[in-house]
């Protein structure tokens, strides 16, 4: 089943909530599992961090159309 890039919470919507819970696993409050950090991966570095978090909260907050 194909997964909305940057879907974090996997509802169906890139949502300030996603950026959320990138941050708090780069905080280490939270665990994300492994096909949440592929969504998370969205600049496609190979690693879900708060660079991520950033691009999905741009598009979150419609301040970009690319993720």
């Amino acid at each position: 089943k194909a997964r909305l890039m940057g879907d974090v919470d996997m509802n169906g919507k890139v949502e300030t909530a996603d950026s959320s819970k990138v941050l708090k696993s780069v905080a280490e409050l939270a665990e994300l599992t492994q096909e949440q950090h592929k969504v998370a991966d969205v600049n496609g570095d190979g690693n879900s961090d708060s660079t991520d978090a950033a691009a999905i909260l741009q598009y979150a907050a419609e301040k970009t159309d690319k993720l």
